[in-house]
């Protein structure tokens, strides 16, 4: 069997960032500083409603310096840097987060998003599980840290925490679908990690099974077709893979077909209650 391709993770995502959208409770204090405190992060809060990261920032860090132990400024903060691509400006301040409030999953979870875009697998899984602790029926957490475990190739803990996540959701696609991905590539390992014919066949089987359940719930996505195919051709039914490959095509093809622009009559956008 040829490698997979990170091509073909094309549904692969890491679940987003939390942001925290409640402010702390002022009301009612006499503290000047805590109040305009309180108004710059409810006006982060809006810009970053309105996807304004930069403005968003602005008004974070003007909370944090009127109220320097302002662990949701430091969050939502955090959030945008990460929204912005500054990983280590994201993770400072996820960290102070942590920092001042120890038991903060959202801070830990977060910061584990950041770590593994980066690539700092062990420093995410940490983290993954340190909001699982602390949440122990936090479906996200387990489905990223499957990312990561995935990603390190540590494939039978990816598996494990993907099977958690579905326990949690069983209409969680993305689970099915990396839960697929990481039994591809566990029957592909080589070296220490080399599976038997027979754990070959298996992986094969459940990344078939998982599939067909990603498509019931997602029945467009090409490369979801295009796995599933690679999987019934190794585990010798080469119609069925024929089947898929024709279908991961032809979706491909209407994906490249330019769409008309709809008209004036048939606009989704938003309107006003």
């Amino acid at each position: 069997m040829s490698k997979i391709s990170s091509t073909t993770e094309t549904c692969r995502m890491v679940r987003p960032l939390r942001l925290a959208l409640v402010a702390l409770a002022m009301a009612g204090c006499g503290d000047a500083n805590l109040e305009r405190a309180r108004e710059e992060y409810n006006q982060g809060l809006r810009l970053a409603r309105g996807d304004e990261n930069h403005k968003a920032i602005t008004a974070f860090s003007a909370a944090i310096r009127l109220k320097p132990d302002y662990v949701n400024a430091y969050l939502n903060r955090g959030y945008q840097y990460d929204a912005l691509g500054q990983p280590k400006q994201a993770i400072a301040d996820f960290s102070m987060a942590i920092h001042l409030h120890a038991r903060y999953s959202k801070a830990y979870f977060n910061r584990g998003n950041v770590y593994l875009r980066i690539g700092k697998y062990k420093l995410s899984i940490a983290d993954f599980s340190q909001a699982i602790r602390l949440t122990p029926n936090d479906a996200e957490a387990y489905h990223n840290r499957g990312n990561a475990y995935r990603k390190s190739q540590q494939y039978p803990l990816a598996f494990r925490d993907y099977t958690k996540a579905l326990e949690f959701n069983r209409n969680d696609g993305l689970a099915y679908y990396n839960r697929a991905l990481t039994c591809l590539h566990a029957a592909d390992a080589d070296g220490a990690h080399q599976p038997t014919q027979l754990q070959r066949q298996n992986n094969f089987k459940q990344a078939i099974n998982d599939l067909s359940d990603f498509l019931r719930l997602h029945p467009n996505v090409a490369s979801a077709y295009q796995l599933r195919g690679i999987a019934h051709r190794e585990n010798g039914a080469p119609k069925k893979a024929a089947d898929d490959f024709a279908q991961a095509k032809t979706l491909e093809a209407a994906r490249l077909v330019p769409q008309p622009e709809p008209s004036a009559a048939t606009s989704t956008g938003p309107s006003e209650p």
